[in-house]
């Protein structure tokens, strides 16, 4: 979206601070839309809802590449981040077919989208090409989801609180459901658990401390980061005569980030996790988790303030860029350990946490992405900077 910046500012005659906001709405529907969707899924099965939200991300993808205004390119980011919010649906499902070790690397490719992006832009000289690009991907999930995705609701025993290494009957595991059970839209109907249940059973996990540090650290990392993005395409073209092309290919610093930071709070998590828990008392401590967030409170703010100064005092294009790069490898970072730390934690309850928290940090990125537009333009970068690193 951020390559796009320049010709949605040019063809629609809007600032960049409104055109931030194309960006900014979409986050925070993308963080509420999870709040109908997830309950929605445990009462009538995850395959219904994730065709039906598929499907409308579809119709939305078009009305974006075919807007003829601002008002409806807004409208419709709007609604496309509402049915997108579906991803957090997918989420337990990832969990059951994945080990701890191995989830991090799912979520690694999303900063490969800003290179593709430019590279549209570059062989097609036309921003709405990023859209009807999105148009045949979100159709293809579509057509995948509606032919191969299986319902994956039924009524499971107990897990035991060995977590991912417990020992279970991996029958008893096994889906109830034929092949053509499974493919049918309505394979599960929980009649034992009102809607209204599941709809308000996870605000109050929002009073958990852990659960609301995660969100506040998520949320202004979110944020920033989403604001770095949004800007750079504006910035870097002004500053440094920077191309869609060129811009696109910013993004190859948060690539190098984003495995990074995955490699860290992944595999290496998991090893230091282990490491410990030998040499002290043999017990496994979900807080041992949080040692590895020490070094990310260094990191935050020393990426904020490489991209800030730098682009306020014109420097080299490579110290924002590397800034930028470090702010997408905390991003990483930082939900990988908060989360993991919760899940561990807090095992009961962690789906009705993630659910609150995916809400609540998006409103947190929102509000600072809205916010800190007039700030700079009032402020300048560098003094924006620091300050945010301080919270960071």
């Amino acid at each position: 979206m951020a390559e796009a910046s320049g010709g949605i500012i040019r063809d629609f005659g809007v600032t960049p601070t409104q055109c931030g906001y194309l960006v900014s709405y979409q986050l925070l529907l993308l963080g509420i839309g999870n709040l109908f969707w997830v309950p929605l899924s445990l009462k009538i099965g995850k395959r219904p809802v994730c065709v039906v939200s598929s499907a409308l991300f579809f119709a939305t993808s078009i009305w974006s590449a075919v807007a003829k205004s601002y008002g409806s390119l807004l409208a419709s980011r709007i609604v496309g981040g509402f049915a997108a919010s579906v991803v957090e649906v997918i989420g337990p499902a990832v969990d059951r077919l994945f080990t701890l070790t191995h989830r991090f690397m799912i979520g690694g490719g999303s900063a490969l989208g800003g290179v593709f992006a430019g590279l549209v832009i570059h062989g097609t000289d036309n921003w709405r090409w990023i859209f009807w690009m999105c148009t045949i991907l979100t159709g293809v999930c579509f057509l995948f989801l509606t032919l191969f995705y299986q319902e994956t609701n039924f009524i499971r025993p107990a897990e035991a609180e060995g977590g991912d290494k417990a020992i279970v009957d991996q029958a008893s595991f096994r889906s109830p459901y034929s092949l053509r059970q499974a493919l049918t839209l309505f394979a599960w109907y929980d009649r034992s658990t009102s809607i209204w249940v599941y709809f308000f059973r996870p605000l109050p996990l929002l009073l958990y401390p852990a659960v609301l540090w995660a969100t506040v650290c998520y949320g202004v990392v979110l944020g920033w980061v989403v604001f770095q993005i949004s800007s750079n395409a504006v910035l870097f073209a002004e500053i440094y005569n920077f191309s869609p092309f060129g811009i696109g290919n910013l993004y190859i610093a948060n690539v190098v980030g984003a495995f990074v930071g995955c490699l860290y709070s992944g595999p290496f998590n998991d090893w230091f996790c282990a490491t410990i828990t030998k040499r002290k008392t043999g017990m496994f401590q979900p807080e041992y988790r949080l040692y590895l967030m020490i070094p990310l409170f260094f990191l935050g703010p020393v990426g904020l303030l490489m991209w800030g100064v730098g682009l306020q005092n014109r420097v080299s294009w490579a110290v924002p860029a590397v800034g930028s790069g470090i702010s997408y490898a905390v991003l990483c970072m930082n939900p990988n350990i908060s989360l993991t730390y919760i899940i561990d934690g807090y095992r009961p309850v962690a789906g009705e946490a993630f659910t609150s928290l995916t809400a609540a940090k998006n409103a947190v990125a929102f509000g600072l992405s809205f916010a800190v537009f007039p700030w700079i333009n009032r402020s300048g970068l560098a003094h924006v900077g620091a300050p945010l690193g301080g919270v960071v």
